[in-house]
């Protein structure tokens, strides 16, 4: 059906479309979008803004920021996906000041996320306005205003639609449209949020596979020009790909490190109705109970009843697809409790990997949107005076639904005094239907008016995203992110610094500053910042023992793993020697730094190496009492290739520790082991006078070489051969594209 035709007039041109999508945003965020204020709750401000920030400083000295020496003793930083290194659009953030041009990208790509499900949507229902309230709700649903705390997975779950709008196009067409899918789907991938992107993928897959059942192509080039899709693709994300797996492999994932921990819970699904039910109060906002990953999975409750009606009523196979695919993703988010997800880790045990069952509501909140752009069709699509009775049957179950979640909160209240807030939320929620369903009947029943209802019942759904829960993302002043603002307050005597030591948070402080509840969001973060909680530290440059990032290095996980509230203080301390930790919290206390006058310094020479494989390491340095200033523990392995038998006298001089180099001068009376207090990782090559050497797993989880006596320059550099290889492939891929793009037509199987 065409967009232009008589059963769909053309009210919400993509032009049209855009202008109401850009104003909407602007009138939710008005103080954000002029810099007045900026973004903070939660992740955003403990990771994804340090972070953003950190790479803006790389950018700013013309580095590529492939290794981190400021978190966790040092961490690959590109390999890690979520910083967004190579995704062409986090120029914005690099390129103009921060923190405006952050706020400014999450806006952005809100923007982004209703275009492509409004061109989505639109293609597949034949209706503008059809696409417009699908556009509208992808937007704003309660998933997406989560998403604005992390970027990453924000950029990841626009370019959904607009990755399924190219794919299926290409597939069905071939030629030169698979180079533009390959490029979006690229684009995703080096946005870095990788539950999406594996959505993505499933349901172009299975857009594919009915194509394919179905004949809709020829079935031979269907397969080619799938295939051919993800080879480019491939070969264009190579650069970030290859980085990745790499640190995957070396990571603290494996098939078990994913648990049912944060599943939707069992009655989860009246969420979708009744937002805030099954909700407590946690850090100004209400989070569902036993579930902390997103703050809202509400998609409107509008949206459910078109949703409805169109698997009622619409007789498509997009609808069943997009129905099953709904459906599922609302069973597997309940983790065990909805007993599929358990057969399913079961059977495939690569689902390990991943964690928190509640992110199949991801898929959810793209399913909904679709659902409800047809069951928009299927009302504008009914001939004058058809007077259809689905949608006030099914509004007459959500309203019951809504009271009887009513009542059981009213009898089993999650926390004292939350049943007037769940009170009013419900009593508004029932408002809404009522409006929505005037609207329809208004546009059912008035013909010269439908332009008008149309445009209220737009209104309606963006006014009910909008106040479904207290405002998930409340803005502060900018100047939370002062450069510097924690170390200027605290005045550190010894203050850390690369090359010499470290901060690290008590475990008690941790633990306390995590769970307070403030009523000022930025009074909180301040705190945040003075006790450098979580990744706070890269704003204000200063090298930390910890830090918060989806993957760890295994082996210093462990370490890290190992500390904890009930870590005994001699354990605790000899830990923090070894991390060359210099500053601590005071014992006992939250906010009180101390410094520590017998932390290991981060270059130290002159060990004794004791030889012992992986776990007696770990006991010894995690169980026993061990000077590390004597003794240095290294692979069995290096047993018959260290010839240092005893402690030996070393002086280091002229240390320059830089993020992905390190030099120093080594004066050694005989042969002698230089302990290094930085991760290990198998990218970073030693060299003696200029000649390589091996770099061996020094306490476990450190670096360590071995040598000779007499004076010496050695140097430490991070080779990551693996990201050159891969950005070779996608420099290669990229000009094949272009290339491809610009040569005649000819005709091709694909």
């Amino acid at each position: 059906m065409n967009p232009s035709s008589k059963t769909a007039p053309d009210w919400f041109s993509p032009g049209r479309f855009a202008g109401l999508l850009g104003l909407l945003i602007a009138l939710a965020f008005p103080d954000i979008l002029v810099g007045a204020q900026t973004f903070l709750i939660r992740d955003y401000g403990l990771y994804s803004y340090p972070v953003a920030w950190y790479h803006h400083q790389r950018f700013w000295q013309g580095e590529i920021p492939l290794w981190n020496p400021l978190s966790c003793c040092g961490v690959p930083f590109l390999a890690q996906l979520n910083p967004m290194v190579l995704y062409p659009p986090s120029i914005i953030y690099l390129a103009f000041p921060m923190p405006w041009s952050l706020s400014f990208f999450c806006l952005l790509h809100l923007f982004l996320a209703g275009m492509g499900m409004y061109f989505l949507a639109r293609r597949w229902t034949g209706s503008n306005m059809a696409g417009a309230v699908a556009g509208l709700i992808f937007t704003f649903n309660g998933l997406s205003l989560n998403f604005l705390m992390w970027p990453s997975h924000l950029a990841t779950f626009a370019l959904i639609p607009w990755v399924l709008l190219a794919g299926e196009s290409a597939c069905l067409e071939g030629r030169r449209k698979i180079i533009p899918a390959a490029l979006l789907g690229a684009l995703q991938f080096l946005a870095g949020g990788p539950e999406s992107i594996l959505f993505t993928w499933v349901i172009l897959f299975c857009l594919m596979s009915i194509h394919f059942l179905k004949n809709n192509a020829p079935r031979r080039a269907l397969v080619l020009r799938f295939l051919a899709i993800g080879i480019l693709m491939g070969a264009l994300i190579s650069a970030q790909l290859f980085p990745f797996l790499d640190l995957v492999a070396h990571s603290q994932r494996d098939k078990n490190y994913g648990t049912t921990d944060w599943a939707m819970p069992t009655l989860g699904w009246g969420n979708f109705l009744l937002p805030v039910f099954q909700s407590t109060h946690w850090h100004g906002l209400l989070v569902q109970t036993g579930q902390f990953w997103t703050t809202s999975y509400y998609g409107g409750i509008a949206t459910m009843l078109l949703a409805a009606v169109a698997l009622w009523r619409e007789r498509s196979w997009r609808v069943w697809l997009v129905g099953a695919l709904f459906l599922s993703s609302i069973i597997l988010a309940l983790g065990d409790n909805g007993l599929v997800y358990a057969w399913l880790r079961h059977f495939i045990p690569a689902i390990g990997f991943a964690r928190y069952p509640v992110k199949f509501t991801i898929l959810s909140l793209w399913a909904l949107p679709v659902l409800a752009a047809f069951g928009w069709r299927y009302f504008e699509n009914l001939n004058p005076g058809v007077k259809p009775k689905s949608q006030y049957l099914f509004a007459a179950l959500f309203a019951l639904a809504i009271l009887l979640m009513l009542r059981s909160t009213y009898l089993h209240p999650m926390e004292e005094g939350i049943y007037p807030v769940v009170q009013q939320n419900g009593l508004c929620r029932l408002a809404f239907l009522a409006v929505s369903l005037a609207t329809l009947h208004f546009f059912l029943t008035r013909p010269a008016w439908r332009k008008c209802a149309a445009f209220a019942f737009l209104l309606f759904v963006w006014f009910d995203l909008v106040s479904h829960t207290p405002w998930q993302n409340p803005g502060v002043n900018p100047d939370v992110y002062a450069p510097g603002l924690a170390r200027l307050k605290l005045n550190l005597n010894p203050e850390p610094a690369l090359g010499q030591s470290r901060l690290m948070i008590s475990p008690n402080s941790m633990s306390q500053v995590f769970y307070k509840a403030m009523d000022n969001p930025k009074d909180e973060y301040l705190v945040d910042r003075v006790v450098f909680m979580s990744d706070c530290n890269l704003i204000d440059n200063l090298p930390k023992a910890e830090g918060m990032f989806s993957l760890y290095l295994r082996d210093m996980h462990q370490i890290l793993g190992a500390i904890g509230p009930d870590t005994a203080p001699a354990r605790l301390d000899q830990i923090e020697d070894l991390m060359s930790v210099s500053q601590t919290i005071a014992p006992g206390k939250v906010f009180d730094w101390i410094p520590r006058t017998n932390y290991l310094p981060m270059i130290s020479a002159g060990q004794k190496p004791v030889f012992a494989d992986e776990k007696e390491t770990l006991h010894a340095l995690l169980q026993e009492t061990v000077d590390l200033r004597q003794t240095v523990y290294l692979p069995k392995e290096a047993a018959g290739v260290i010839t240092v038998k005893e402690k030996s006298e070393v002086r280091i001089s002229n240390i320059k520790f830089g993020a992905e180099k390190i030099s120093f001068a080594v004066q050694a009376q005989t042969t002698a082991i230089i302990f290094i207090s930085q991760a290990y990782y198998h990218h970073w090559k030693a060299y003696v006078d200029g000649n390589p050497t091996t770099l061996w797993h020094g306490n476990a989880a450190f670096q360590a070489l071995e040598t000779s006596g007499g004076q010496h320059e050695i140097k430490l550099i991070y080779e990551d051969r693996i990201f050159h290889y891969g950005a070779a492939i996608s420099i290669t891929a990229l000009l094949a594209c272009a290339l491809a793009w610009f040569i005649p037509r000819r005709k091709s199987s694909l």
